[in-house]
């Protein structure tokens, strides 16, 4: 399960917008800098095409919601 809250695209990142907001390029590469686990200095760079970060979040949107639903049966695993 991923952390939704790191992998927010970074704005510094991003190429500067054209004139149509709403026409986004769902192939355009968007980096982000994440802590690594076990270090306060250290950072990791992870890129991704922007449809592949909204699938990326979708996903951890559902398992967060599969997990709080409670969808596991005590003696039948989840």
């Amino acid at each position: 399960m991923g952390v939704a809250a790191a992998q927010q695209p970074d704005t510094a990142t991003k190429k500067p917008e054209t004139s149509t907001r709403g026409a986004r390029d769902p192939n355009e590469m968007v980096c982000v800098k994440e802590e690594v686990l076990g270090s306060r200095l250290q950072k990791r760079k992870v890129c991704h095409t922007r449809a592949q970060w909204a699938e990326l979040r979708q996903s951890d949107r559902q398992n967060i919601e599969r997990v709080q639903t409670g969808s596991c049966q005590p003696n039948g695993g989840c």
